[in-house]
């Protein structure tokens, strides 16, 4: 996979943002496009943050993955990060051309905390008017700011806490009141939002919240698909790549980034 890093400047900041592509194969076509947003609770984690699954997409499936380095908490309290999302697609969608994207195939993934900047960002697009997303893949995802307390002895909490939530969540919002622009959990209207996946694990704290949401999405009329890995504790397929259920974890993951570019390529046929 051949990596290339490009400066970008937005109105408010300047980040990096880099394009992963398939090394030695001339595109001979515009490649659909995976916009991935990584984890590390507002406050860790950069472009590079646990890419593999995304490189084995980019060799394997021929896709243009892109990545950024998005402002972290506490010192960039929201919508800092979200604005830096949210400006990186607009950043692919103006390049395609030369980026060889195709851009009603882009699919935005998050992890955990970059899936509630994930979701944040398709919540926003929709109030913004129609975006370019074929589809939403959320692993693990840290939606929801009240989740602070449970039930500590149900499974092994051994990588993320309800104190660790509780201090992320603090740190990402600051005084700032959270709402449905800042909090994806606090929506009270999914409607109109893109396909959507996710996964998650039944011993990681954000089950519940993962659940729920699913299903709101569902009773608001979006297509979703859900998976729930048991025992599977937070970053689970992360750390513990080679097993049997993280490798399953991510087969799901790229079954279903296939079917929605196959979805969008023929509705793409259809518009024509």
């Amino acid at each position: 996979v051949e990596i290339r890093d490009h400066q970008v400047c937005f109105a408010d900041s300047t980040t990096i943002v880099s394009t992963f592509h398939s090394r030695g194969r001339s595109p001979t076509s515009l490649r659909p496009c995976v916009l991935y947003i990584h984890g590390g609770g507002f406050e860790f984690g950069d472009r590079y943050s646990n890419t593999e699954e995304l490189m084995t997409m980019v060799a394997s499936e021929e896709i243009v993955g892109v990545s950024l380095d998005y402002r972290l908490a506490p010192k960039h309290r929201f919508p800092a990060a979200l604005n830096d999302c949210e400006n990186a697609l607009k950043w692919v969608i103006a390049n395609a051309p030369r980026l060889n994207i195709d851009v009603t195939r882009i699919v935005i993934m998050g992890v955990s905390a970059g899936g509630a900047l994930a979701a944040s960002l398709a919540i926003r697009l929709r109030q913004r008017g129609p975006g370019h997303i074929a589809g939403l893949l959320l692993s693990c995802p840290m939606l929801d700011d009240r989740t602070s307390a449970g039930p500590e002895s149900v499974g092994p909490v051994r990588t993320w806490t309800y104190a660790d939530n509780r201090a992320a969540w603090k740190k990402y919002l600051g005084h700032t009141i959270p709402t449905y622009e800042s909090v994806p959990a606090r929506a009270l209207n999914l409607s109109l939002l893109p396909p959507t996946f996710i996964d998650v694990g039944t011993d990681d704290i954000f089950y519940q919240e993962d659940v729920e949401f699913a299903a709101r999405l569902r009773r608001s009329s979006v297509l979703v698909e859900m998976h729930t890995w048991t025992l599977g504790y937070h970053g689970f397929d992360i750390l513990e790549r080679s097993s049997p259920a993280a490798v399953q974890a991510a087969q799901v993951r790229l079954s279903w980034i296939r079917s929605r570019i196959s979805a969008a390529s023929d509705q793409s046929q259809q518009d024509e």
